[in-house]
C-alpha cells in the first residue's frame, strides 16, 4: 500500500548525510544528558569548569564514577539511535538486525568466548616470554562484576551505533 511505503523512505535519502547528522545529533544528547548527570553526580558548578577542568574528567573516569558515565553513554547511544531510526529513517527498531538473532546462536557465542581466549593467550605467552608480570593480584568477585557489566555496555552502545546505526 501507499501508506506502508511512505513509511519505509527515509526522510533524508543520502546515507552520508544521515550519518553526519547522527554525529552532531550524539553530540547535543551527549551535551544534553551529560552536563546535568555530571553536575548532580559529582557535585560540581558549571562556573568552575573552567578553573577544573581537567580534575573534573579525572575525576570522572575514576572508579567511583566510571560506572556512571559507561551508563551514560549507553543511555545516549540508545536515545540517539532511536531518533534517527523512528524520525529519520522511519523504520523499526528492530530493523538493526534484532530479528535474525537466532539465526546466529553459535557464530554469537563464538564471538563471545574468542575474545577473552585470544587474550588470555596473548597474556600467557607475554607472561612466558618475561613481558608481563603480574603483582598485587586481589580477586575481588564485586570488580569483575561491575568489570564484566561495563563491558557489556560498552561493546552494546558500541553495536547500536556503528554496525548497528552508522554501517546499516
Amino acid at each position: 500500500t501507499m501508506s506502508h511505503q511512505v513509511t519505509k523512505n527515509p526522510v533524508i535519502r543520502q546515507g552520508w548525510l544521515r550519518v553526519l547528522l547522527f554525529c552532531c545529533c550524539f553530540g547535543i544528547v551527549s551535551l544534553l544528558l551529560a552536563i546535568p548527570a555530571v553536575i548532580i553526580v559529582i557535585g560540581t558548578d558549571p562556573q568552575q569548569w573552567q578553573t577544573r577542568l581537567a580534575p573534573v574528567i579525572t575525576e570522572l573516569q575514576a572508579g567511583n564514577y566510571l560506572w556512571i558515565a559507561i551508563l551514560l553513554e549507553t543511555v545516549i547511544s540508545l536515545v540517539s539511535v532511536c531518533i534517527f531510526r523512528f524520525w529519520i529513517d522511519r523504520r523499526s527498531f528492530m530493523d538493526l538486525g534484532w530479528r535474525g538473532l537466532g539465526e546466529f546462536r553459535n557464530e554469537a557465542l563464538t564471538g563471545l568466548f574468542i575474545g577473552p581466549a585470544l587474550l588470555g593467550l596473548a597474556s600467557v605467552l607475554m607472561l612466558l616470554s618475561g613481558h608481563l608480570e603480574w603483582t598485587d593480584v586481589v580477586f575481588d568477585p564485586s570488580s569483575l562484576f561491575i568489570s564484566l557489566g561495563s563491558m557489556l555496555l560498552i561493546a552494546l552502545s558500541e553495536e547500536l551505533v556503528f554496525r548497528g546505526y552508522i554501517l546499516g
